[in-house]
C-alpha cells in the first residue's frame, strides 16, 4: 500500500503545480512614450589654426646676409590655436595627421588652464614628421570640451558634450618667427600654418560651422616680410583679435623642443662657420 500512497502523492503534486501555472496572469507591460526629435552635438570652436615648424632660417649679422631656408626634420610638436573662443581647462585637443589617406602621426593633451580666443598651445605629435610630410600632410584637430549643451523637451533633458572635429580648408599661410636674436646670428623657425573649419561630429544642416575665414595672420607679423613666403588669409572681423605673432612665438620660445632644436641649429651653424674659417 505503501507504493500506491507515493504514486498518489505524485499526482496531486504534478496537479498542483499544473493548476498554478494555468493560474499565471497575463503581463502587460505599458512605456510611456516620449515622443521624437533630434538634437545634434555642437561644437566648442567654429574656426581655427594649427602650426607646423617645417625650415629655418637666419641671418648673419657680420656678412649681412641671409641663409637658408633649411628644412626641419624630427618634428616632434605643433601647434594650435586661433580658435574663435576661449576654451576652457579641461579640454582635450586631439592631433591627427594624414598623408595620402594613410594616418601618420597623432598627438593629445589636456589644457591645464583656459586658452583665450586667438592664443596658441602646443601638442606633441608621435611618431615624428618630417619638413616634406609638414608641406603637404592633412592636419586634423579634434576638440573635446568639458562643457556641455543641454536639450530640454518636456520633463526630458539630453546633457551632449560639446565636440568638434577641424578639417582643413585648403588655405595656409607660411610664418617665420624670431627664435633667437642675440650674438651673430638671428635665427628664424618657419610654420606652416593651416587654416581650419570645425564641424560636429554628427552636424545637421542647421548645425554646420559657417563657412567664413580665420583672421588675417600676416598683419600681426613684425618681421622682414622681404624675405619671408607669407601669404594671406581673409579676415574675419568678429574673431578678437590678439597679436599671434607675439603669443606664438612665446609658445615657441617655451617649448623644450624648439629650444634644443635651436641649439642644434646653431652648433651647426657655429661649424660650418668654423670650415669656412678653415
Amino acid at each position: 500500500m505503501r507504493f500506491p500512497r507515493i504514486f498518489l502523492v505524485s499526482i496531486l503534486v504534478l496537479l498542483l503545480i499544473t493548476s498554478l501555472g494555468l493560474a499565471v496572469p497575463n503581463i502587460n507591460v505599458s512605456v510611456q512614450s516620449l515622443g521624437n526629435g533630434e538634437e545634434s552635438i555642437s561644437t566648442p570652436v567654429e574656426r581655427g589654426t594649427v602650426c607646423v615648424p617645417y625650415a629655418y632660417a637666419y641671418y648673419q649679422i657680420q656678412l649681412i646676409g641671409w641663409f637658408g631656408p633649411f628644412p626641419i626634420n624630427n618634428i616632434q610638436e605643433v601647434y594650435p590655436g586661433n580658435f574663435t573662443s576661449d576654451l576652457v581647462q579641461g579640454t582635450n585637443l586631439s592631433i591627427a595627421i594624414y598623408d595620402s589617406s594613410s594616418l601618420i602621426s597623432t598627438g593629445r593633451t589636456t589644457l591645464t588652464r583656459t586658452l583665450q580666443a586667438g592664443d596658441f598651445t602646443r601638442v606633441s605629435i608621435n611618431p615624428p614628421i618630417d619638413s616634406n610630410q609638414a608641406q603637404r600632410a592633412e592636419f586634423r584637430v579634434i576638440v573635446q570640451s568639458t562643457e556641455y549643451s543641454v536639450s530640454s523637451s518636456g520633463s526630458i533633458s539630453i546633457a551632449l558634450q560639446k565636440l568638434g572635429i577641424g578639417m582643413p580648408t585648403g588655405n595656409y599661410g607660411d610664418y617665420w618667427v624670431l627664435a633667437r636674436d642675440g650674438g651673430l646670428y638671428r635665427i628664424y623657425v618657419i610654420l606652416r600654418c593651416y587654416e581650419l573649419l570645425f564641424a560636429p561630429e554628427s552636424p545637421s544642416s542647421g548645425n554646420l560651422a559657417s563657412l567664413q575665414a580665420i583672421q588675417a595672420l600676416g598683419n600681426t607679423l613684425s618681421i622682414d616680410m622681404e624675405n619671408s613666403t607669407a601669404g594671406s588669409l581673409d579676415v574675419n572681423a568678429k574673431q578678437k583679435k590678439r597679436p599671434l605673432k607675439g603669443h606664438l612665438q612665446r609658445v615657441l620660445l617655451n617649448s623644450r623642443y624648439i629650444q634644443k632644436l635651436i641649439q642644434e641649429i646653431l652648433s651647426e651653424i657655429e661649424s660650418i662657420g668654423k670650415e669656412d674659417k678653415d
